[in-house]
C-alpha cells in the first residue's frame, strides 16, 4: 500500500530490523502524518531476533488531529523503512525550525537531533571539500542557512543541559566544533550588551555569524592529509 509519498509498502512486514530505522514520534509534525509510514516493532514468540513491524496509521486523515498527536507521544520510537529514509531526512531539514521550537518535545531529544544534523553537514562539508582551494564558501551557506532556521530556539539558555550531554572533547568525531559553535551563539544572544548591536535582526545575525565561525573553526583540517 503507497501513502502520499508514493512509495508501495505493505501494512505488516517480518523483518530482522534492518529494514526499519527508529525515529522519534513527535518529530513528525501532524500536518505532515500522511507522508510516512509509521511502524511499531513486535516481538514474535519464540522467533529470536525476528519481528513484526505493524504500520499504525492506514488512513491518519480520518483521525482528529490532537488524537494522532497523544497516539504518537505514547510511543518513545517507531520506525520508518528504510525506502522513506530520504523523504524522512529531507522534511528533518526543512522542518528543522517548527520542531526545535516545540515545547512538547523533550529538550534532550531537540538537541539530539540538531546535533545530529549539525554533524551531517560539516561531516559533509569536511570530506567533500578535502583537496578543494577554497572549502569554506560552500561550508559557510549551509550552515548559515541551517542557523537562520534554528536560531531563535538553539540560542537560548534552556538547551545548555542538553549541549551538556554532547560527548566531551573528541577530536575524532565533530562534536567538538559544534559544542564551540553552539556555545558561542548562546554566550552572544545572552549577553547582547557586550557587543555593537541595535536591535533583534543584528543581533541574530551576528549570532548566526559567531555560530557558523564555531562550527567550521577546523575546516582547515580538511586540507591535512590522511
Amino acid at each position: 500500500m503507497a501513502m502520499d509519498g508514493g512509495i508501495d509498502i505493505d501494512d505488516e512486514l517480518v523483518d530482522d530490523g534492518t529494514n526499519f530505522i527508529g525515529i522519534v514520534p513527535t518529530f513528525i509534525t501532524p500536518n505532515y502524518f500522511t507522508l510516512f509510514r509509521l511502524y511499531e516493532k513486535i516481538e514474535l514468540s519464540g522467533e529470536k531476533g525476528v519481528y513484526r513491524f505493524r504500520c499504525l496509521f492506514k488512513d491518519a486523515t480520518s483521525i482528529p488531529e490532537t488524537t494522532l498527536v497523544r497516539m504518537l507521544s505514547a510511543w518513545d520510537c517507531l520506525y520508518i523503512h528504510k525506502q522513506e529514509m530520504g523523504g524522512y531526512d529531507r522534511y528533518l531539514k526543512e522542518n528543522l525550525h517548527i520542531i526545535l521550537a516545540n515545547e512538547g518535545i523533550e529538550v534532550g531529544k531537540r538537541t539530539m537531533l540538531f546535533t545530529e544534523i549539525c554533524f551531517e553537514m560539516i561531516q559533509g562539508v569536511m570530506k567533500n571539500n578535502f583537496g578543494l582551494p577554497k572549502p569554506g564558501a560552500e561550508a559557510y551557506g549551509k550552515l548559515k542557512a541551517l542557523m537562520f532556521e534554528a536560531i531563535g530556539v538553539v540560542s537560548e539558555l534552556k538547551f545548555l543541559k542538553g549541549l551538556a550531554n554532547l560527548i566531551g572533547h573528541d577530536y575524532e568525531s565533530y562534536t567538538h566544533s559544534i559544542k564551540v559553535g553552539w556555545l558561542m551563539a548562546i554566550f552572544v544572544n545572552a549577553n547582547p550588551d557586550l557587543f555593537d548591536v541595535s536591535g533583534k535582526p543584528e543581533l541574530e545575525k551576528l549570532v548566526v555569524e559567531v555560530a557558523v565561525m564555531g562550527f567550521l573553526h577546523d575546516i582547515g583540517k580538511s586540507k591535512i592529509p590522511r
